[in-house]
């Protein structure tokens, strides 16, 4: 009966307008406390020394490494969050950052979990990292953020011409939440005479790559043959030319 119930919500709250589900997302937002954010740090950071290949793109965060791995804490039971359930939002940002010419590393991971869990992650991470979290670490870092909510194909293609690199939020399935949600970097190479785009750590748990279009690039975050589509909640813009 509950997990009827329990559904029931879920494909409920899928047809709210996507401003309404970020909302409520954001709305979620809660820090860790600083003694678990040190110790977590701590293991982290010799953790992550083990499986992070500087300067290169993470694109698997279902390995048994993951389950290693600390962030956030269950609001419930107060039990630590094993990283490979909710880390897609600092996967995401660790990926961009390398898109956008910085030097990333093993101490890289570590760091952003420590300061997504000081700023704020959802139900203290139980449910990974919130969208306004992730834009405000890029402007904070300088960066040009530009956000976009829309199902428009066209629009998105037209965003899709715009940035430098793009993180995404979707509903893995866009008819219910019971699947949840997944954050990806999707980086751009304009080498040649068209605009290729690269998803990272998509449900393919490998890099993929579409040529000419955002939208499409987005549809590919869901497996290759996959009978379910995705529904793109944020896109958001990211560009290397600093705030002044």
């Amino acid at each position: 009966m509950r997990s009827d119930f329990s559904a029931t919500v879920m494909r409920a709250i899928s047809i709210l307008p996507n401003n309404v589900v970020i909302f409520g997302y954001n709305a979620l937002k809660r820090t860790v406390a600083g003694k678990v954010i040190e110790r977590h740090y701590i293991s982290n950071r010799e953790h992550l020394k083990k499986m992070i290949e500087p300067d290169a793109y993470i694109e698997d965060q279902n390995t048994a490494d993951w389950e290693e791995v600390l962030y956030g804490v269950n609001p419930f039971n107060k039990e630590d969050v094993h990283a490979s359930y909710n880390i897609c939002g600092v996967i995401a940002t660790f990926n961009a950052l390398l898109a956008l010419g910085e030097h990333v590393d093993s101490a890289s991971i570590a760091r952003l979990i420590r300061i997504y869990e000081q700023k704020g992650v959802a139900l203290k991470g139980l449910l990974g990292t919130t969208p306004n979290s992730i834009a405000s670490f890029f402007k904070h870092r300088g960066y040009k953020v530009k956000m976009i909510s829309t199902s428009d194909k066209a629009k998105i293609d037209a965003f899709g011409k715009e940035h430098d690199t793009y993180l995404v939020i979707v509903m893995n399935n866009k008819k219910t939440l019971e699947e949840y949600m997944h954050t990806v970097n999707i980086s751009i190479d304009d080498e040649g005479l068209r605009r290729t785009f690269f998803v990272h750590n998509g449900r393919e748990r490998r890099v993929v790559r579409v040529n000419d279009s955002l939208s499409r690039a987005i549809a590919a975050i869901n497996k290759h043959g996959s009978n379910t589509q995705n529904r793109a909640l944020i896109i958001m813009g990211i560009d290397k030319e600093k705030n002044k």
